[in-house]
């Protein structure tokens, strides 16, 4: 089992974005939600899109996407072929680092629930 975060595992270009958000289904939590879909590469890749307006200091951003990466890369392999982009609400960045660290394990575990009820 590989915990690492190659490039290969990231959403890039914005025509990846797009399909994402025009085909994908969103799962939210109170302060954090990814919106998903399926991928013909076999392996799941993740996009961060946490905007200004949400969540005010850069400092706060960077460190909620830090931990959105860490927790992804420790549940990546129960997530086969899938594109994720992860939206972060109002509120996260006043949230204590382990409730952050607790919303992410959350959403994560739903939704690596409902893809192993599909396969």
């Amino acid at each position: 089992m590989n915990y690492t975060f190659p490039i290969s595992l990231r959403l890039k270009t914005p025509a990846e974005f797009k399909r994402v958000w025009s085909e994908g289904r969103r799962l939210s939590g109170q302060y954090v939600a990814v919106t998903n879909c399926k991928n013909s590469l076999g392996y799941p890749r993740l996009g961060l899109s946490l905007s200004k307006k949400q969540i005010r200091r850069a400092v706060d951003r960077n460190r909620i996407k830090r931990l959105a990466r860490e927790t992804f890369r420790h549940i990546q392999s129960e997530l086969k072929g899938t594109d994720l982009i992860i939206i972060a609400y109002k509120g996260m960045d006043k949230l204590p680092p382990k409730e952050q660290y607790q919303c992410f394990k959350v959403l994560w575990k739903r939704l690596a629930n409902i893809y192993s009820k599909q396969s």
